[in-house]
């Protein structure tokens, strides 16, 4: 929802997945509260692997579903 309404008005579809991305790192620590209660991982350390993770994989996939939206319509 929060990535819904950051980028609703937004055009740039290049941009709108940046920020969605980055919406999506960053809300990575409720995993890491997780691992922090559950595992005795430590809290900002896990955020941060798993943020730096969340953001690759978002990337990348973004990416992709860009890629394949250039040859193939995707909102049929």
């Amino acid at each position: 929802m929060i990535c819904r309404y950051a980028t609703r008005n937004m055009q740039n579809m290049k941009l709108k997945m940046v920020i969605t991305a980055l919406i999506f790192a960053a809300s990575m620590f409720t995993v890491a509260l997780q691992l922090y209660v559950l595992a005795d991982l430590p809290f900002w350390e896990t955020w941060l692997f798993v943020g730096i993770g969340e953001l690759l994989s978002m990337t990348v996939g973004g990416i992709t579903i860009y890629l394949i939206s250039k040859r193939i319509n995707l909102y049929k």
